[in-house]
């Protein structure tokens, strides 16, 4: 597997690839925003310095990757500081990188998708992150994943730049 952006080198390496036979998986925005003013957040949404395990339950269970793999992500997920947000069923996470911020592992339950709780997180999390200095923030989503890419626009967030894998099927 290998990431292709615009910047992969050589010069040529995703027609070098297709040529050999590997596939594009998960094209990816990758979309930022300005942060000079703080967005709206009309609920009491809850901001941590660390996943409480109900956060970590939620995001695993919309991520779907398994449990055996939770106690690795744990450790990848609290490698460093973030902040941690929470609404009854959505959350997500912030990390802040100097004057940026990173959004990181939005999830809203399926029972609980269109009611605007993953909309007060995004920005509770957003609005954190400015109090803490950030000034433009970044986050990456798959190009398919229509809703999520509404609301981040929604939320003030462009396009920046786009990656996706090059994937060769095992024989």
């Amino acid at each position: 597997m290998f990431s292709v952006s615009p910047w992969s080198r050589p010069a040529g390496l995703d027609g070098l690839l297709h040529g050999r036979g590997y596939t594009v998986a998960d094209p990816t925005l990758v979309m930022t925003a300005d942060l000079a003013a703080d967005r709206p957040v009309t609920r009491e949404v809850e901001v941590a310095d660390a996943p409480s395990g109900a956060w970590l339950d939620l995001w695993w269970s919309v991520d779907g990757r398994g449990p055996d793999a939770l106690p690795a992500a744990t450790g990848i997920l609290t490698g460093v500081p973030a902040a941690y947000a929470t609404l009854g069923d959505s959350v997500g996470r912030a990390v802040l990188q100097g004057d940026w911020l990173g959004v990181y592992c939005m999830a809203t339950a399926p029972r609980a998708r269109r009611r605007g709780l993953a909309r007060e997180v995004l920005h509770a999390l957003l609005n954190h992150g400015r109090a803490q200095g950030a000034r433009r923030a970044y986050l990456c989503v798959t190009e398919r994943n229509t809703a999520a890419r509404a609301l981040y626009a929604g939320s003030g967030f462009a396009p920046a730049s786009r990656y996706h894998y090059r994937v060769r099927a095992r024989a």
